[in-house]
């Protein structure tokens, strides 16, 4: 950790109250600065896979904020939830949360979680496929859930961090923060390359 540069100011870009908490729990001082970019736009651009739409939107999100503050740290991402070619859109009330739970209970799906960074004349892009076995479950256990968690403006209709590892018989993935937000270790692995200082070390 030697060579430690002055902390620049770091800017969230990104409306994500789960984001937002993982990098409060690390101890980062950051301004949030959603970009408002369409996000269905990028969705249904069906030349680009799944992993390139998702990873499109998170470069979308930064490129906007950074244009506007160049010498900040940008941080922005975005999860997609898939099951085969269906995209499940985030649940804006309790009843379409139910409704995407039930097709995903009994299956696997994917959880794409894209993270792209820009600092100055540096950039940093970083794909995460999360494969999600999901329980099989009931109508009343989902609406169960559902009630208790109150998992809406989630990808897939879920939060690990509010009871949602519960709905999981298994979870493939490099890194569990990447399920709830960031990929927090190749998140700060990157800063720790970029000579940013960390709260905690």
């Amino acid at each position: 950790m030697n060579n430690i540069h002055q902390s620049p100011s770091i800017i969230l870009a990104s409306a994500s109250s789960s984001r937002r908490q993982q990098l409060e729990d690390l101890g980062f001082v950051f301004t949030i600065k959603p970009s408002g970019i369409d996000e269905d736009l990028y969705k249904k651009n069906t030349e680009l896979s799944l992993e390139k739409r998702c990873q499109a939107i998170a470069h979308a999100k930064v490129e906007k904020v950074a244009k506007e503050h160049p010498d900040s740290l940008v941080l922005g991402g975005d999860q997609m939830a898939a099951l085969g070619s269906e995209i499940f859109n985030k649940s804006e009330t309790p009843e379409q949360a139910v409704q995407s739970l039930m097709k995903l209970q009994g299956k696997t799906h994917c959880l794409f979680t894209a993270l792209y960074m820009q600092y100055k004349d540096q950039s940093f892009d970083y794909l995460e496929t999360n494969k999600m076995k999901m329980r099989q479950l009931t109508e009343s256990q989902i609406r169960k859930y559902v009630e208790k968690a109150n998992p809406l403006h989630c990808a897939g209709s879920y939060a690990l961090e509010r009871y949602g590892i519960g709905l999981f018989e298994k979870i493939e993935t490099k890194d569990q923060s990447a399920v709830i937000g960031f990929p927090l270790t190749t998140l700060i692995n990157q800063m720790i390359k970029w000579n940013i200082p960390l709260p905690f070390l």
